[in-house]
């Protein structure tokens, strides 16, 4: 990523308003039992975006998470954690020093279709389809999360997602 730091805290504005708190030194964020994984991303040096969801995160969240993709400068991804199980499978997991077991997350940006794939880095055949989303869809959709269940949310046109 470009410039970590700054990138780290793009866009927390939107989880802090709805009363999410972020867990320790994470991309982990809490409200009353209700989680979010929410890294942040900018364009590399490469052209790419990319994201790590570390195991050390997914064991301090449950099944019913939702992961939130802030992208740098105004996009955002939101897809249930259950929706990205198949990209976190023990073969293309990584173990690196600083980080321990992590997946290495690519996304591809499709502004003029709104869509976004998601795949691990080292399976590139298993893409998932998610739309693109703006600040005021999110704040729209984690409002509404807040008073429905995360399956209903999956059903919604703002997480739709299938396997290409």
């Amino acid at each position: 990523m470009s410039n970590k730091k700054s990138t780290s805290k793009h866009s927390l504005d939107v989880l802090q308003e709805l009363g999410y708190e972020k867990v320790k030194n994470t991309t982990v964020f809490k409200r009353g039992n209700d989680f979010i994984l929410s890294p942040a991303v900018a364009e590399s040096k490469n052209g790419k975006y990319w994201f790590d969801v570390r195991e050390v995160n997914l064991k301090r969240i449950n099944s019913n998470s939702l992961l939130l993709v802030r992208i740098v400068p105004d996009l955002f991804i939101l897809e249930t954690i259950k929706s990205i199980f198949s990209l976190l499978s023990r073969q293309v997991m990584d173990n690196r020093p600083n980080s321990g077991n992590v997946w290495g997350v690519h996304i591809d940006l499709d502004k003029l279709s709104n869509k976004a794939f998601i795949y691990n880095i080292k399976n590139t055949d298993n893409k998932i389809s998610t739309t693109l989303l703006k600040k005021s869809e999110i704040q729209e959709a984690l409002l509404r999360d807040l008073s429905e269940d995360v399956e209903d949310l999956e059903s919604h046109r703002y997480s739709k997602k299938h396997l290409i």
